[in-house]
């Protein structure tokens, strides 16, 4: 017959006899009701979260802002509607009376042509820009966007004219003036295409197969070399190229003088009584364009011209 354990409480323990001693257990009535209690507290809490607390959060500015970026993503970037704004330019008076006054003082019976543009601020000079002179060997720069329309930049180097590539043609004519290669660049391409093509970008007044021989002026010039620089003209490859072969010039007169410490991309023209020059001029943190042209005057003359628009547009402080 089973012995019946005999059992008594102190507390909220349970003690019983056994043969081997007394035991303890622990109240299972009381431990359950609390093991309820604990389970119903953690219920009502997460239920008072989602109901209470979880709306609040979701109204929070941070969640507000995830769910709007979410509603507004775009599949593919969109090119803008607007067209590019032209700068708005301001002829620079100062500046050209002071120009004026420089030419003026130089001998008598000699045209002169002066185009300035001051690429940081779009102020600019204009002397008769627009009087048409014998281009000389500007032309060369009037060349080259047609020759790449025609032939990719990557396959000058594989396209012959006269033994020479025309990756090398190009260099020779930019660096070392090299007429025989640019005469036979031009021919390549036919002087009547490049001259419509010039036309058809806007270079009205600028003619390479016309009778009267090769004229231009020195805004569409300058016009040229604003192209140039803003990147709006030749491929990415085919404008480094040119400007590497820009500022690698063999002599140093005119612009590249008379601007002092300063990095010019030029090209110069000169033939019989015409002394030509123009490009980019960089002279410190600023950059701008000038161009010069001249029936009957020097070199010389160019630089005393430039070293006026240098310290207007070259340097950190007016000069006039």
């Amino acid at each position: 017959m089973k012995q019946r354990l005999k059992f008594f409480r102190v507390g909220s323990k349970t003690y019983f006899h056994h043969q081997n001693g007394i035991l303890i257990r622990k109240n299972r009535l009381r431990q359950s009701a609390l093991n309820i209690f604990t389970i119903l507290v953690v219920a009502g809490g997460f239920f008072g979260s989602y109901q209470y607390g979880f709306p609040a959060l979701q109204s929070a500015s941070y969640f507000r802002a995830k769910d709007v970026a979410s509603q507004n993503i775009v599949s593919a970037e969109q090119e803008p509607n607007e067209p590019v704004q032209a700068p708005i330019i301001k002829e620079d008076e100062l500046l050209k009376f002071a120009l004026k006054q420089k030419i003026a003082s130089f001998p008598a019976s000699k045209d002169w042509s002066v185009y300035a543009y001051d690429l940081s601020s779009d102020r600019t000079v204009n002397i008769n820009e627009t009087e048409e002179y014998d281009a000389a060997s500007l032309y060369k720069l009037f060349l080259l966007e047609a020759l790449e329309n025609k032939v990719a930049f990557n396959e000058w180097e594989h396209t012959y004219v006269d033994g020479k590539s025309l990756r090398v043609c190009a260099e020779l004519m930019l660096q070392v003036n090299d007429d025989p290669c640019s005469e036979s660049l031009a021919e390549h391409l036919n002087w009547e295409f490049i001259d419509q093509f010039n036309r058809q970008s806007g270079f009205e007044k600028t003619s390479l197969a016309g009778l009267e021989g090769r004229k231009t002026t020195a805004v569409e010039v300058g016009e040229l070399f604003i192209r140039l620089k803003k990147g709006h003209t030749l491929s990415d490859n085919a404008r480094r190229f040119v400007f590497d072969a820009l500022y690698q010039q063999a002599y140093s007169k005119g612009i590249s003088k008379g601007c002092g410490d300063c990095r010019t991309a030029v090209k110069a023209g000169e033939l019989s009584g015409i002394s030509h020059d123009g490009g980019i001029v960089t002279h410190g943190g600023k950059s701008y364009v000038l161009v010069v042209m001249s029936q009957g005057g020097s070199f010389e003359q160019i630089s005393e011209i430039t070293k006026l628009v240098d310290g207007r547009f070259g340097s950190q402080k007016p000069a006039l």
